[in-house]
Formats: C-alpha cells, sequence, structure tokens
C-alpha cells in the first residue's frame, strides 16, 4: 500500500445515489493500492475497500476537515461523488506526480484541462507541469487535485460550502500562494456527471452507456 497518499472522496446524503458509480469508476481506472475514504453526513454505501466518515448533517468544511484529519499522509487525493474517472490513474503517474511534489515543495497539483476563459495564470513549466501564479483565479479549487494534506486543512473552514472553498479560499491565498501546480490534461479524466443542485450534465446517459452503468 502507498503510505505516501490517501483518496478522500466528498459525498452528502442527497448526493449519494452517485456514489456506487463513482466507486465503481475508480475501482476500474485508479490503480494505486491506498486507502480510500469517502465523507457523507449520515448515510452510506458499503463497499470493500472503502472507509465511511459519516460526521452528520453539519457544514460542507467541517466534515471535508475531519476527513483530512483522520490521514497520516502527506498528500491526498481529492474528488466528489459526481466526478466519474474515465481514464487511468496508473502507479508510476502517482508516483510521478508525489516525487514532483516533494522535489517542488508542492501544495497541490490539480489534474485538468483548463479552458482559457478560466483565469488560470502560470509563471513556468517544470517537467510538463506549470506554476499557477500568485495573482491567479482558483488557486483553491475542488477540481480533481492531489493536494498536501496540511495544506487542504489551512484553507478549509467550517462554515464553507464547495463554492465558498473555491472563492474564499482562493481569496485567502490571491498574492501569497506560488505552491500551486497545473497538469494540463489533453482531455479530462473524469465526466462530471451533476452540476449544482444535482442536475444531469448533459450526454449523462450516453456517458454511462459507455461505461456499462446505470443511475
Amino acid at each position: 500500500m502507498n503510505d505516501d497518499l490517501t483518496v478522500i472522496i466528498g459525498t452528502c446524503d442527497a448526493y449519494l445515489k452517485f456514489i456506487p458509480n463513482c466507486m465503481s469508476l475508480l475501482n476500474k481506472y485508479f490503480e494505486p493500492d491506498v486507502r480510500k475514504i469517502i465523507v457523507g453526513e449520515t448515510k452510506s454505501v458499503e463497499r470493500d475497500g472503502y472507509e465511511w466518515i459519516l460526521p452528520g448533517k453539519g457544514s460542507w468544511g467541517r466534515r471535508m476537515k475531519e476527513a483530512f484529519q483522520e490521514t497520516n499522509t502527506k498528500y491526498c487525493f481529492f474528488i466528489l461523488d459526481d466526478y466519474y474517472l474515465h481514464q487511468k490513474l496508473s502507479k508510476e503517474y502517482f508516483s510521478w506526480i508525489t516525487s514532483f511534489m516533494d522535489r517542488e515543495d508542492a501544495n497541490k497539483v490539480t489534474l485538468t484541462p483548463v479552458p482559457n476563459w478560466a483565469g488560470y495564470k502560470y509563471t513556468e513549466t517544470l517537467d510538463t507541469i506549470k506554476r499557477m501564479s500568485k495573482d491567479s483565479e482558483w488557486l483553491a479549487s475542488v477540481q480533481p487535485s492531489v493536494w498536501k494534506t496540511s495544506q487542504f486543512l489551512s484553507i478549509v473552514e467550517d462554515d464553507y460550502n464547495p463554492w465558498d472553498f473555491e472563492i474564499k479560499g482562493s481569496e485567502k491565498l490571491k498574492g501569497e500562494e506560488d505552491s500551486h501546480f497545473v497538469v494540463l490534461l489533453d482531455v479530462p479524466l473524469y465526466f462530471n456527471i451533476a452540476r449544482k443542485g444535482g442536475t444531469l450534465t448533459k450526454g449523462w446517459q450516453d456517458f454511462l452507456n459507455s461505461e456499462g452503468l446505470s443511475l
């Protein structure tokens, strides 16, 4: 088992229906042998290889903080329940990411294609990984990322929801943080099955059909 990395999946009771497919696709595409934690509210979907943290109907920020505090690894790969993986993520790939983070003392590496309108700014490229500028937008985000555990905990506040984390967290970091990086992928590693409020994303049925899944 990888002793440097934990997977954390954030969910809630209202989104619990998305979790079975999220776990199935993580099992299919995510290769590293690591501890996997799902942090929800009061309900769970049990499956071998997954631990649940159920703090109750508290705020998103407090619940995510509890999960990150539960880990004993330097890094966490953090995703949300409606991010359905559809690209292989190998042991070697994550070893490369965490080795890079060790070498550069990186606080976060985001794995995503970034559209031009998103406002990301960069200062340099190291090993094909781009360093985000201190004045970039979205220094904090819930895009799939490998976080230094201590960095996530330094940003999240008990009363945050996911959008507070992205907006207020980025404001907190702006002008100060220069150890966040982005791997610019050619295609997304996940399909975002639902949008804010649980509205299913256009193309959701085709995606599930392609993976032999259903909701």
